[in-house]
């Protein structure tokens, strides 16, 4: 296996993600080296989303692999894989893509519903050619409604950039997912003395320290991510599959204290978090003084451009919902 030292090479888990998609991969496309784009369902995403939204064989039924297809690739970089339905949980395509990279390669995972700017992915390739860092995490923010309100619990470094170091390199649960950083809203200094430019990072079962690049939203910039900004029906889908992963997969019994805070497990504070997305308005001075109220130019021929939250709420019973997703699992 030849070594991939300083190459970047964008991997992409996709279903019905013709939204974003389109806006998402152009926006990393002249950085990456490659775009690996695996298309695919989860069985525990199967028997929540509704049947007409996904195929017989695991795909997607809203344009998403036609928008694959289609987008322009004169370079030859996009790897496109049907990959169908998996069994199992989420740590399955994760490893999928360990074992797809190359030693020395840097793993870039996104959903195909974030966009980055120009100048943070220039930056980013920067970065990685410069070969100083094996990690690089990157702040995100995450809108719902519409393209004008944001998550007030950010800013997040939900998106990491690995380097992979061995062959025998494996994924290990939540090492692509969000790691808080913060202890309050904002960036705080403390996080910036814990994780800064000049410290390692260290991984579970891993003995080895990795330089590591936290890149400061102020100074650097964010990624934008839209997963809440979606219909009600795909609000509800994606919140049950986040109970599904609460419960099942992450074996995290303090993020399941959190929900039961709320309610009687973690269901129930999922589909009260679903009301709630569909109730609350933020108070938009806030954004104004967050990011200026201005929405960046990387969305303006997005079909949601124009689109204001106004659907009334999707009718699922608690009752409901544990005949879809089956009772908890064990702490």
């Amino acid at each position: 296996m030849r070594n991939k030292n300083g190459e970047l090479v964008v991997y992409y888990k996709v279903l019905n993600e013709a939204d974003f998609l389109h806006e998402s991969l152009a926006s990393v496309y002249d950085v990456a080296d490659r775009i690996v784009i695996l298309e695919y369902c989860l069985d525990s995403m199967k028997k929540i989303i509704r049947p007409d939204r996904v195929t017989k064989g695991g795909l997607s039924t809203d344009g998403t692999t036609q928008i694959i297809r289609e987008f322009p690739d004169p370079d030859n970089k996009i790897d496109y894989r049907a990959v169908g339905f998996i069994p199992g949980d989420e740590s399955i395509p994760y490893q999928m893509i360990v074992d797809l990279a190359e030693v020395g390669e840097y793993i870039w995972v996104l959903d195909g519903d974030i966009v980055y700017t120009k100048a943070l992915a220039n930056k980013i390739k920067k970065w990685v050619k410069s070969g100083e860092f094996d990690v690089i995490w990157i702040p995100e923010r995450v809108f719902f409604h519409d393209f004008y309100h944001e998550q007030h619990n950010f800013f997040s470094h939900h998106q990491r950039i690995f380097k992979k170091p061995h062959v025998s390199a494996f994924y290990f649960p939540r090492c692509f997912e969000v790691h808080w950083l913060e202890d309050q809203p904002g960036f705080s200094d403390k996080a910036l003395r814990f994780y800064g430019r000049d410290t390692v990072v260290t991984f579970p079962g891993i003995d080895k320290e990795y330089p590591s690049l936290v890149c400061h939203p102020e100074k650097d910039g964010f990624a934008y991510h839209y997963a809440l900004v979606r219909d009600n029906q795909r609000m509800l889908e994606k919140l049950l599959w986040q109970y599904e992963m609460i419960e099942r997969r992450w074996n995290n019994p303090d993020e399941r204290q959190v929900c039961r805070k709320m309610g009687r497990n973690a269901l129930e504070f999922k589909l009260n978090t679903h009301v709630w997305f569909l109730a609350h308005q933020p108070d938009l001075s806030m954004v104004v003084k967050r990011w200026g109220g201005v929405h960046p130019d990387i969305m303006t021929k997005n079909k949601w451009r124009d689109y204001y939250w106004d659907e009334q709420p999707v009718e699922l019973s608690y009752d409901e919902a544990l005949k879809l997703v089956g009772p908890p699992g064990g702490c």
